[in-house]
């Protein structure tokens, strides 16, 4: 709807009249650092005073990451998708863990700490101002290298599902290298692949998206850089199960289906953690991905 012109017809005001306007303030940054400061204290609870102390720099300074980015970062036809609300914020808290575990596992202060920052890297990568304004750190101190890395996971120890902070690259490719190992083990389609550390880092960036509840990634890269292969990779690191479909000439709407069912009961049904992994080919040879988003009965 818009003003008449340009291929647009006027609206009536009897029309209109069966619409409503709702108009939502924004919260101001005061009522925003009351509601997470609340919401942190509590996920805080656990741990000991040094580790509560965190609560107001990592509330100010997530708080002024967004505004940060809802400012500079506007949304463009290019680049429609530049939105962001609390959501965003909601996301940067530290580690939801509980009780006992949560006490033992992130008891020390820069534990939390870092853990902040590599949740805060992987979203927004705009932390160096608030480093030094709201903790007085440099990303020196943080990695104890030069180098700008920050990565955590749980796969580091047998038997264990410690979310902890993974300094040494070295050991980090070397327990890829076995699992790869492991993976081609007993896999049909054995993968040759080299791990280098940025290859590293995107394994531990699909691991940490598909552990989350709902996680899904859209990996962006040229032909043969190597997505579907640290996909399949993160998802055996995860012991998950991996579904795609193969496409033939006789592919059509009801394989499509016959497909999406076979996920769901896979699962839903059988409760077996998987990944869905679709590739951009599949989706060009494939207008049936209306399918998906209409939500419509299969």
């Amino acid at each position: 709807m818009g003003a008449p012109g340009g291929g647009r017809n006027p609206i009536t005001p009897r029309y209109l009249r069966h619409y409503n306007l709702t108009w939502c303030v924004d919260y101001s940054q005061t009522s925003l650092e009351r509601i997470f400061k609340t919401i942190i204290t509590w996920h805080l609870e656990p741990f000991p005073g040094d580790v509560q102390s965190l609560c107001t720099p990592i509330v100010q300074s997530t708080i002024a990451i967004y505004a940060n980015i809802a400012e500079q970062l506007l949304p463009t036809p290019a680049k429609s998708h530049y939105t962001y609300n609390l959501r965003d914020i909601s996301k940067l808290p530290p580690p939801r863990k509980s009780g006992a575990h949560a006490a033992r596992t992130h008891s020390h202060q820069p534990r939390v700490f870092t853990a902040f920052l590599h949740t805060a890297l992987r979203f927004y990568a705009q932390l160096d101002a608030q480093l030094d304004t709201r903790f007085k750190k440099s990303w020196a101190e943080v990695t104890e290298t030069d180098e700008r890395r920050l990565l955590f996971g749980d796969f580091m120890k047998e038997g264990s599902s410690e979310y902890e902070c993974m300094p040494d690259i070295d050991a980090l490719i070397a327990k890829t290298q076995t699992m790869l190992e492991d993976f081609n083990a007993v896999s049909k389609r054995p993968m040759e692949l080299v791990l280098f550390p940025f290859a590293i880092e995107h394994v531990c960036r699909i691991l940490r998206v598909i552990k989350q509840p709902y996680g899904n990634a859209l990996l962006v890269g040229m032909g043969g850089s190597g997505r579907q292969s640290l996909t399949t990779l993160a998802a055996h690191m995860a012991t998950f199960e991996l579904f795609s479909i193969e496409l033939s000439k006789n592919y059509d709407n009801t394989a499509w289906r016959d497909d999406l069912k076979r996920l769901l009961v896979q699962s839903g049904q059988e409760c077996k953690p998987t990944v869905f992994l679709f590739s951009d080919t599949q989706a060009s040879a494939l207008p049936l991905l209306l399918s998906l988003s209409r939500r419509r009965p299969i």
